[in-house]
């Protein structure tokens, strides 16, 4: 019984460990952070009109907002798999922990995909204020800002079993 209290606390250990990567993982990404579309860079770039810079910055907002709350919850569905690891202090309880680890991943997979979708949205909102020569200017800042193809990075990318 020893032995089974023993690697109890050891992969608690090991889990609490773990959660601790993935909620830093999480904090480090931020959210992504929506330009400043009246005195920033983006309305410099792209020379918007006042009528754009009106018509952009309730989609970045909203993308912001959207993003921000995705990364709130994905830490919520890891604070709570967190929870109820601690809860578990048998080893019966082993093979619930790999169904909350699976759903927390399912979970924070749907999350992911919102943020991502609120982006591409964004971006092809923006895209249709825009000039075929802002729009040029505009992909440019995209890829630099997030990579080719723009996209986000996942909430999920780089979380490893424990």
């Amino acid at each position: 019984m020893n032995k089974s209290i023993a690697l109890i606390v050891v992969l608690m250990f090991a889990l609490a460990l773990g959660a601790g990567v993935v909620a830093g993982k999480l904090s480090a990404r931020g959210s992504v952070v929506a330009p400043t579309i009246e005195t920033g860079t983006l309305s410099d770039e792209l020379k918007l009109s006042a009528d754009q810079q009106k018509q952009m910055q309730p989609i970045w907002e909203q993308m912001q907002t959207v993003s921000r709350q995705c990364l709130e919850d994905a830490k919520k569905v890891q604070s709570d798999q967190d929870k109820a690891l601690e809860a578990m202090l048998t080893p019966e309880q082993l093979a619930k922990w790999s169904t909350i680890t699976t759903q927390s991943k399912i979970d924070i997979t749907v999350l992911d995909t919102k943020r991502k979708e609120a982006l591409d949205n964004a971006i092809k909102r923006t895209n249709a204020i825009l000039n075929e020569s802002q729009r040029k200017i505009y992909k440019q800042v995209i890829d630099n800002r997030l990579g080719p193809g723009g996209g986000l990075p996942s909430v999920s990318q780089n979380m490893e079993p424990f």
